[in-house]
């Protein structure tokens, strides 16, 4: 934590700096056969970068520092969007200069000075070429302008406390869900201890907990692997401590050393602090009961987590091995709806007098938010995953996430255009239809979007959403 005093926003310059080197990566790999490898990689940046900056900010107080790297963050997602459009229709190796500026951005992110690279440009190219460079000007211009100048907004969406708890309980909530499937697994790891009569019962069901709580399937199946062999070294250390010490004093020191590294190395690997709480839970085990029988205790340790492990294990892939991918389209349509219905309210002119954060259909939209960007990032780790699939779907989600934050941020004002019922109509059959892609998994034909005076904004974000899944029902067929 001390780096907080001298570069308090490192962390996010390193997320959003790897984002704009995978991004060079990408363009780098356009036409070839690494293109796959490479874009998702360049997802999977993003994803990162954007949990990483949303932990950092701060509704009462974020710097100016922050505020630019979430637009550098939002613009490299724009840039990706083009240039996948590019790839779905244009085949053929974009210029070398492309990765080169894009490259020359991710060095300015990283550096303290002021970014002397010129973004480099082919004497000739094709127009649609020529539209990614107009964004990479727009990210040279976001990073090296004073935030005052900068005529362009930070889309940060952070769900309130209130909004995640009670999204929570939602039938399609993958929280819900997750701890449907915790619980179920739990008991029966209880009642396997217990009614089998192991000794040190609850050390089966603490095992099973422990393995469980990876964010993903994936995950889970890690930190199995790691607390069976974190243990075996575990009991190794614990039986050269219980040989060599004898003094109860220097053990409690031990302890007390043990549970420092312990809480050093958790949240770096799970495997690493296994072999140290293991040999601090043998130590306390055997003076509590001054037995001194370490044999017992190592056998009793080892059988109990293995066991433990493997019904968390066993349990995860039975009952949740593809929960989230199953989900995901359900709650793509499911959003798009609530955003529809959220605009219906805003722009019919029946309730400009009721503050948005008041509106039911507001709340709704943002419970399937936070549900999708769960869902998704559960069905990233999931096991048998169809990579391509949730790769193309990244583009959707993203445009989703933006629409959403547009209809956020510009319809807290009373005095919002009224659309006539035409042009409602219109925008009601283009969110269903929409929808009804998501949910199929479909190709779909742009329609006509009406213009909404003063919020032109939401009107290019779902020609963008049309954009996105019309690439995604194409990538997928």
């Amino acid at each position: 934590m001390l780096g907080w005093f001298f570069n308090p926003h490192g962390p996010e310059k390193l997320a959003v700096e790897k984002v704009y080197r995978e991004l060079g990566a990408f363009f780098d790999s356009l036409g070839t056969g690494r293109f796959n490898a490479a874009r998702q990689r360049t997802v999977l940046a993003m994803k990162q970068a954007e949990g990483t900056l949303l932990a950092g900010f701060s509704n009462r107080r974020s710097s100016d520092m922050l505020k630019r790297l979430f637009l550098l963050n939002d613009q490299a997602n724009v840039i990706f969007l083009e240039a996948l459009e590019l790839s779905l229709h244009k085949k053929f190796v974009l210029p070398p200069e492309l990765g080169q500026s894009v490259r020359a951005l991710a060095d300015s992110i990283a550096s303290k000075t002021k970014n002397e690279s010129k973004i480099l440009q082919p004497d000739q190219m094709e127009l649609e070429v020529a539209k990614l460079f107009v964004e990479i000007y727009n990210a040279d211009a976001i990073m090296n302008e004073p935030v005052s100048k900068i005529h362009k907004e930070a889309s940060i969406s952070k769900p309130s406390l209130k909004t995640i708890f009670l999204g929570a309980f939602d039938k399609n909530s993958i929280v819900f869900l997750s701890s449907v499937r915790y619980g179920t697994v739990l008991t029966i790891a209880a009642i396997i201890a217990y009614s089998a009569d192991f000794n040190r019962s609850y050390w089966i069901p603490l095992s099973c907990a422990a393995v469980m709580s990876g964010a993903t399937i994936v995950a889970t199946f890690h930190r199995a692997v790691q607390r069976t062999f974190g243990t075996i070294i575990g009991l190794l250390l614990a039986s050269l401590i219980l040989a060599s010490v004898h003094n109860e004093f220097i053990i409690v020191l031990i302890i007390l050393c043990l549970t420092i590294i312990t809480e050093l190395f958790i949240v770096r690997n799970y495997g690493l602090a296994a072999m140290f709480f293991t040999p601090s839970a043998l130590i306390m085990a055997e003076y509590s009961t001054q037995s001194y029988d370490f044999s017992f205790f190592a056998t009793v340790r080892i059988t109990d987590i293995v066991v433990g492990s493997m019904i968390g294990l066993l349990g995860s892939l039975l009952i949740g091995s593809q929960s989230a991918s199953s989900l995901l389209n359900h709650l793509m349509a499911k959003t798009i709806r609530s955003q529809g219905q959220f605009l219906l309210v805003a722009f019919s002119g029946q309730d400009n007098g009721l503050a948005i954060d008041e509106s039911s259909e507001r709340n709704k939209m943002q419970t399937n938010m936070v549900n999708l960007l769960t869902v998704y990032n559960a069905a990233l780790g999931e096991i048998f995953k169809n990579k391509a699939r949730l790769e193309s779907l990244w583009p959707v989600i993203f445009s989703i996430e933006q629409l959403g934050y547009y209809l956020n941020a510009s319809l807290k004002f009373s005095d919002r255009s009224v659309l006539s019922e035409s042009e409602l109509a219109q925008l009601l059959y283009v969110f269903e239809t929409m929808a009804i892609a998501a949910d199929k998994g479909r190709s779909l034909t742009n329609k006509e979007v009406p213009e909404i005076e003063g919020y032109s904004k939401i009107r290019h974000e779902i020609l963008d959403l049309q954009k996105a899944l019309r690439f995604c029902g194409e990538a997928t067929s």
